[in-house]
């Protein structure tokens, strides 16, 4: 995927895009419901076979996908079914 094609698809998909990495910040009213979307988002992030970063905090996490190398279809598909849930 060109890096115009991934940027005008992380905006579509509401994700900041660096070049390099996909970040979204997701806001809960909870600690436990931050830790029950990382639970949520498991078996998908298994399925795909790209791993986000995940730091959580009382209030939210903080997602980044990262690439070993450039990003790719894989990573928006990431991306897009987070998106979905």
């Amino acid at each position: 995927m060109a890096k115009n094609d991934l940027s005008q698809k992380a905006e579509e998909l509401s994700w900041d895009f660096d070049g390099k990495k996909l970040t979204k910040n997701l806001e809960f009213d909870s600690f436990s419901e931050s830790l029950d979307f990382l639970n949520e988002i498991a078996s998908i992030v298994e399925d795909i076979g790209v791993h986000p970063k995940a730091h959580i905090h009382s209030d939210g996490v903080k997602l980044t996908i990262p690439a070993s190398g450039q990003l790719n279809n894989d990573h928006m598909s990431l991306a897009e079914e987070i998106d979905n849930l």
